[in-house]
């Protein structure tokens, strides 16, 4: 190989490293809603998203110290401790909780506005630049399918009103040691609300047990893994992607592995809110870059 070829091969690779990568996001995020609901039908919703982040955010650590020495300061333990625990302990929480409760693929669409409330808050913030037409379009359009999908229940008629507000809460919150942290939380909670003695009289299936053991080493390690490793790689435009990608699979999975309900109205407001996330994506960072420029 000339050494004008290098380049070009070295690039190619990482193309395909980063395409394995964003569909290992897509693919394994996705599928994380269904396998929550198999774990929550027969164990208890907060000691089994505790075992699973604690399990994930051990495993993490141990790698980073094989890898090289531990060095985080008293700050940046306290800011991954507490997004910990607001993010994989708080949020997720909410939704293993919820999804006693609501289908998973209901689950993933309401959870995919999570990038709305983001842009909302920002646009709301004083000094923010005023939001274009575009999205501004697209924050009404999301909500608003969020709201068919709440008042139907997503399958015209009537769910569990406190698993969709759980569900509408963690998608609020979510924004080695983050998980750790996560999971430690779920797990206080967990023994505070007395899940510990239906834990000890569960007897899950091999349903449940495949489930934790996928959520914990494919949806935890790989997924994040994935993720982290893609942060530095790819640009935010194309990782963004995942936010609208992710509730698709959810939706198929949940339809064509455990027969949740998929109607027209379903489709719909799944259809605005993936329309409408990729609507304020776009424009957000379409500022940024116009901001970028002027400086």
């Amino acid at each position: 190989m000339n050494a004008a070829g290098a380049p070009a091969s070295a690039a190619v690779s990482l193309q395909a490293k980063i395409v394995l990568a964003l569909g290992t996001v897509y693919l394994v995020w996705g599928s994380t809603y269904l396998g929550i609901r198999w774990v929550v039908e027969e164990l208890p919703p907060l000691l089994s998203g505790a075992m699973r982040f604690t399990v994930a955010g051990l495993g993490f650590l141990l790698i980073a110290r094989a890898t090289g020495p531990l060095s985080l300061s008293r700050a940046e333990l306290r800011n991954a401790a507490l997004l910990g625990v607001l993010m994989p302990g708080m949020s997720n929480g909410l939704v293993c909780m919820a999804e006693r409760r609501i289908p998973s693929a209901l689950t993933a669409l309401i959870l995919a506005v999570v990038p709305l409330w983001i842009a909302l808050f920002q646009a709301l913030r004083p000094g923010q630049p005023r939001s274009d037409r575009r999205a501004t379009a697209g924050l009404l359009i999301g909500f608003g399918g969020t709201t068919l999908l709440v008042w139907t229940g997503g399958a015209g008629q009537p769910l569990s009103l406190l698993g969709m507000a759980m569900i509408v809460a963690a998608s609020l919150l979510w924004a080695g040691v983050e998980m750790l942290a996560g999971g430690l939380f779920q797990a206080v909670l967990g023994l505070a609300v007395g899940d510990l003695p239906r834990l000890l009289a569960s007897s899950p299936g091999p349903r449940a047990i495949g489930s934790l053991i996928y959520l914990t080493v494919i949806g935890a390690w790989a997924g994040y893994g994935a993720f982290s490793w893609l942060t530095s790689r790819a640009p935010p435009t194309l990782i963004a992607t995942y936010s609208y990608v992710n509730p698709l699979v959810a939706v198929f999975l949940g339809w064509s592995l455990a027969s949740e309900p998929l109607t027209g109205r379903t489709l719909l407001a799944g259809a605005l809110i993936v329309c409408s996330v990729v609507l304020v994506t776009a424009a957000h960072h379409r500022q940024g870059a116009t901001a970028r420029q002027g400086d």
